[in-house]
């Protein structure tokens, strides 16, 4: 389910981000979201200290370019996914027009991590 929504999100987020990026940020211990954000292409490019409590914990900055190379690996990405038809739906409604995500708005819970699509 990770790996799908993660997948809708990058779709959608291609589109809609202004200067090309997509951003995330995950806590430092997390190495199983990390792990997956990894391989869908996103890499740490920042870190900010203490950011989480309870436990304390840095928090890691991802992000991946939408540069043509990362644009054909995100289609085959999505095009060999069981799921590929729902992950192309889900992205059309985070996209939304004004009823769903809008770039540069963030998504999190809180606890583990939040998403920031589009660019800061």
């Amino acid at each position: 389910l990770g790996r799908t929504l993660l997948l809708a999100c990058l779709w959608a987020a291609r589109c809609a981000s202004r200067d090309g990026r997509f951003l995330l940020e995950a806590r430092s211990q997390n190495t199983a979201a990390l792990a997956l954000y990894q391989s869908c292409g996103l890499s740490v490019g920042g870190r900010r200290p203490k950011y989480y409590r309870d436990p304390c914990d840095d928090a890691l900055l991802l992000a991946v370019d939408f540069g043509p190379s990362t644009l054909r690996t995100l289609e085959v990405m999505v095009e060999q996914h069981r799921h590929h038809d729902a992950i192309r739906a889900c992205s059309t409604v985070i996209r939304g027009g004004g009823q769903g995500a809008r770039s540069g708005q963030e998504f999190g819970d809180g606890a583990g991590g939040g998403m920031l699509l589009g660019s800061l």
